[in-house]
């Protein structure tokens, strides 16, 4: 396989296939939270406090969901790559229920995917 080649390509989903639409500072300003990142922060949470945190967070990630807007040219991007026998994957920090809205508000459509939901995030 020459370096030009590849067997994979994997995308993000926020601010490089969709364009970004989500305001980190308003969700932390909603949960409590200073400037630190904030799944790192719920994971340290009270199992309470951390259940208050991620229904905002969901509401908040729905909302970007419904109203994402692709970045020029992703869809074809996406298609042309699979069209061309290469699979491509998507990881992403966000829920299978965002990315789920995203797939089929967009019509895309990948090989594989990992979301927070599967565990470890990126």
């Amino acid at each position: 396989m020459s370096k030009a080649e590849f067997q994979l390509v994997i995308f993000d989903m926020d601010g490089t296939l969709t364009r970004q639409n989500i305001n980190f500072d308003e969700i932390r300003a909603a949960i409590g939270l200073d400037g630190e990142p904030i799944l790192e922060a719920l994971a340290r949470m009270s199992p309470d406090d951390r259940a208050r945190a991620e229904r905002i967070l969901r509401d908040f990630e729905d909302r970007a969901a419904e109203t994402s807007e692709l970045q020029p040219y992703a869809l074809e991007i996406v298609e042309a790559i699979r069209a061309a026998g290469r699979p491509t994957a998507l990881m992403t920090r966000n829920t299978q229920r965002s990315v789920d809205i995203v797939l089929r508000r967009h019509n895309l459509t990948f090989d594989h995917i990992r979301t927070r939901d599967a565990g470890a995030i990126k």
